[in-house]
Order: C-alpha cells, then sequence, then structure tokens
C-alpha cells in the first residue's frame, strides 16, 4: 500500500480509491558520465621552482616547464590567473608532444577557457594525447564520439576509446564503459561485464559506479544477502556525497533492505539527497513529513517537499501536490491548482491522477462536467489496472454516458473492478440479468483479454523502474 493515503470526496456510484496502488521507489536513471572536467593539477614540482626560475625555463624550450607553467597560470599558483596565458604555455608544449599539456589544452578548447570554444580543435588534441596513451584523454575522446561533440558520433569508437582507457584503470572509462554495456551502446548488451567495470570502478571509489553495483543487488526478488550488498555499495557511494545514493540508502532504511529499519536514518538521507535536488528523496520526504514517520508530522513541510519534486516533473509529486491543494492540507484550498496540478501527473500516466481527473470530469469539479474526457481519463487509468476506475468506467458505459450504452464492454471493465471494489460485485450481478449467456460470455473473453494486456502493461513497466 501507498505510504500517504489520499481519499477524495466519494461520489454518488462513483467510487474512489481508498488508498493509492503500490509505489515504486522511483529510481534515478544515471546517464552517461559526459564531459568529465579532468583537472590536471600543477606538479608538486612547480611548488619548489620559483616562478621567475620556471618561466627561463619555459622559454628555453623545456616542454615539463611550459607545461607547468600553464598548469600555473590556470590554477593562479605563483602568479595572477591568467586562462589566455595558460593557453599560451600549454600550446607551446603541446606542439612539442607533451601528451598532458595536449589533454589540457583539448579541454580549454572543449570549454571555451582562454581561448574560442572549438569542439573540433579540442578533438584533435584529446586525439594526439590519446594515441600517447593518455587515459584521460581516451575517455574524453570517447565521450566526443558518444555524444558527437566535435567530431560524427559513433558509438563503436566511443567505446574503443573507452575500453582502452578502462584497461589502464581509469575509473570514469570503466563505469562509462559498464553503462555502454548496460545500454547497448556502441557494444552488445552484457550485464556480466557490465557488473565487471562498475566494479573495477566502485574498488576505485568511484560513486556512480558504486551507486550502479548496488542497482544490480537492490531489485524485488533479492535475497537479504543481495539487499545488504546493495545497501553497502550504496552507502560508499552516499557517503561521498552521491545524492541519487543517498536518497536510495534512505530507502534502505525505510524498508529494511540490507539494513536494520531505522526511519529517522531514512529521514536523514532523503534529506541529504533532497537538499541537492534529488526528485524522489524529496517526494519520499514529503511522505515522512505527512506521516510522521522517521520525523514530526508537518503538513506544510510535507507540501513543501512534494512541490519541490512536482516542479521537476515527478509524477507522484504532482499528483500529492493535486491532493493538497484539493484538500487545503499543507496548501491553500485551490480547487483549479488542484486541477492543473493532478492534469500534469495524469499526462504522464499516473493512474491515480488519470483517476482522479476522470472523476473531476464525470461529476464537475474544479471544471465543468464533460462525460466524454471523465471516459478518456477514467479509461487510461484502467488499463493500468486501477479497479476503481474500471468500475467508475463499466457503469458509464453501461449508462451510455459519452455515447450509446455497450453493456459487453462495461461487463468486461467491471468483471475486473470486483478484484477490490464491492460495489462492483453488486453491478455485475445486475448486468448478468439484463445480458444474454451469449453476451456474459464474450464480456467474460474481453475481462480475461483486457487483464492480459495489463498484465504485460505492468510487466513492462516494472522491467524498466
Amino acid at each position: 500500500m501507498t505510504k500517504n493515503v489520499h481519499q477524495l470526496n466519494r461520489q454518488k456510484r462513483l467510487a474512489t480509491p481508498a488508498t493509492s496502488p503500490k509505489l515504486l521507489a522511483v529510481k534515478p536513471l544515471v546517464l552517461l558520465i559526459g564531459a568529465v572536467a579532468f583537472a590536471v593539477s600543477v606538479a608538486t614540482a612547480s611548488e619548489t621552482i620559483p616562478i621567475d626560475e620556471l618561466r627561463a625555463k619555459a622559454e628555453a624550450g623545456h616542454t615539463w616547464d611550459q607545461f607547468l607553467l600553464g598548469a600555473s597560470y590556470a590554477n593562479g599558483k605563483g602568479v595572477v590567473k591568467d586562462d589566455v596565458e595558460a593557453v599560451k604555455w600549454y600550446r607551446k608544449a603541446a606542439e612539442q608532444g607533451h601528451a598532458l599539456a595536449q589533454l589540457n589544452l583539448g579541454k580549454c578548447y572543449e570549454n571555451g577557457t582562454g581561448i574560442q570554444k572549438d569542439e573540433t580543435q579540442s578533438v584533435q588534441w584529446y586525439r594526439k594525447a590519446a594515441e600517447q596513451g593518455e587515459s584521460a584523454a581516451q575517455t574524453l575522446l570517447a565521450f566526443c564520439y558518444l555524444n558527437g561533440s566535435g567530431i560524427t558520433a559513433n558509438a563503436a569508437n566511443a567505446v574503443r576509446w573507452f575500453q582502452k582507457a578502462a584497461e589502464k584503470g581509469n575509473s570514469d572509462a570503466q563505469t562509462a564503459l559498464g553503462l555502454c554495456y548496460i545500454e547497448g551502446r556502441g557494444v552488445s548488451e552484457n550485464k556480466v561485464l557490465a557488473v565487471y567495470w562498475f566494479r573495477q570502478a566502485a574498488d576505485q571509489g568511484s560513486p556512480v559506479a558504486q551507486y550502479r553495483l548496488a542497482s544490480f543487488y537492490d531489485d524485488d526478488t533479492g535475497t537479504h544477502q543481495k539487499m545488504a550488498e546493495a545497501a553497502h555499495w550504496y552507502r560508499k557511494a552516499a557517503e561521498q556525497g552521491y545524492a541519487p545514493a543517498q536518497g536510495m540508502l534512505g530507502l534502505c532504511y525505510e524498508n529494511g533492505n540490507g539494513v536494520e529499519r531505522d526511519m529517522a536514518e531514512a529521514v536523514n538521507w532523503y534529506r541529504k539527497a533532497a537538499d541537492q535536488g534529488v526528485a524522489f528523496a524529496q517526494y519520499y520526504l514529503g511522505l515522512c513529513y505527512a506521516e510522521g514517520k522517521g520525523i514530526n508530522e508537518d503538513a506544510i513541510e510535507a507540501a513543501k517537499w512534494y512541490l519541490k519534486a512536482a516542479e521537476q516533473g515527478l509524477a507522484e509529486a504532482q499528483y500529492n501536490v493535486g491532493v493538497a491543494y484539493a484538500q487545503g492540507n499543507g496548501l491553500q484550498k485551490n480547487p483549479l491548482a488542484a486541477y492543473t496540478w493532478i492534469t500534469k501527473a495524469a499526462e504522464q500516466g499516473f493512474a491515480d491522477a488519470q483517476f482522479v481527473l476522470g472523476l473531476y470530469y464525470a461529476t464537475g469539479i474544479a471544471v465543468d462536467k464533460n462525460e466524454t474526457k471523465a471516459i478518456h481519463w477514467y479509461l487510461k487509468a484502467a488499463n493500468q489496472g486501477l479497479n476503481a476506475a474500471q468500475y467508475n468506467l463499466g457503469i458509464m458505459l453501461a449508462q451510455g454516458k459519452g455515447g450509446t450504452p455497450d453493456l459487453v464492454e462495461a461487463y468486461a471493465y467491471i468483471n475486473l473492478a470486483t478484484a477490490t471494489v464491492k460495489e462492483a460485485r453488486d453491478a455485475r450481478r445486475l448486468l448478468e440479468n439484463g445480458l444474454s449467456r451469449t453476451q456474459i460470455a464474450a464480456g467474460q473473453r474481453r475481462s480475461e483479454a483486457l487483464q492480459t494486456k495489463i498484465g504485460q502493461k505492468q510487466a513492462a513497466t516494472k522491467a524498466t523502474r
């Protein structure tokens, strides 16, 4: 059962759900890392070399000193920070084949730091450094191929360069290669190899890899040992400040998955992630405030966090904001605002919101009564398996609301609704009294076909979570 019970006023002959369907954890999708910022620090040697001496050596053509002088200007060490001067000295060293200078010059071109942004030039310098075996450059060149930055996108070439860098122990490349294997980008999907590369990177402390490794152990069929392993890796990433992992560690504490159940700890980790802008953590923190779990109950705080998540597009949060406006619970009662937020959630496919929006149109709550639109939204929720929507839809179809009565289709949906809606059983008996055996058989076959499609859709949705 969902953690937050929302019930609108029951309308005559129209059911409303006492509770929403169980809300699974909204696991954030971690996309390929993108352009990783490799800041090549000034070598220790530069700190012991007076800047005048370093400049003299650089002007004499010593490549390492040219690189160090460029890094000094880039970081403002021993000199006033000057990105243009940094580019100048990086270029001198790069043109003499210094790999780190080539890497940093490529980064300057990519970011437009000290020079006009030019992704094509960036790729050229990354390639020069990559071909010398510099793993950071190989990784950045791979991302250029993956994202089509400064070069034609080619996922296979991206994987080739990620592989080279990964084999040299570059954790960013290892993580990215794991993600390529997960997503089948430039290589065939292979979860075994994905886990291998995630573990290589995770053991080096990569929080993204630790998070993704945890997700392999965190599933609905996981044993206690698997869940403990998931919690272990979520914690590793969370303690480094990786926000999605902080949110998931909060869920582990709330559900007792791999750790002892502790709502105060759950709230602690939800808040860390929520403060960093993770929408699902903001939503769950709102639920904790709404129910007083792990923290004092506070409807205003609950609504505040729901709203933050809703503004990021999380459908569950949008629905709860709508309900808060409808009930005046934590937000000033505002039927129009309630309708607006519930519509946002419904348009994203959230079944409870689709049901309530159907109810609004069926009864004229906050909007003009429109039976055609009511049927439209009830149908969407009904086809996701929401029994209350199936019942209301069946009643409207039987009565010919929004068109000609369709008793067989009405029977099919009401038959599905009998799983949890008591009124549906009475309605089915009434329908059976007025239907022929042939019509009843047709309605049952239709009901079975609908249930099969609903089950397939639910399985597909679960697989993507």
